[in-house]
């Protein structure tokens, strides 16, 4: 067993409630896992849209950030 969900619904767009009132997010230092490895990476979300994913990303202001770290993330 690899310890990972068997069934993981990815999400495409990030329910009301969890968007800013600016609708800019940046999730830091969260753990990604992709098809062949598991990252710590940021990601940035406008208007419930993942738009960025990596490390030292340019963000506009006012964005709303929740800190990750130690915890994973499934875009």
């Amino acid at each position: 067993m690899s310890g990972r969900p068997s069934s993981v619904t990815p999400l495409k767009k990030l329910p009301v409630h969890l968007q800013s009132a600016q609708n800019r997010l940046i999730i830091k230092n969260g753990k990604v896992v992709n098809s062949d490895s598991v990252e710590d990476v940021d990601i940035y979300v406008e208007d419930g849209i993942i738009r960025q994913v990596g490390n030292n990303l340019i963000i506009p202001g006012g964005a709303r950030v929740i800190d990750a770290r130690g915890r994973y993330v499934f875009p």
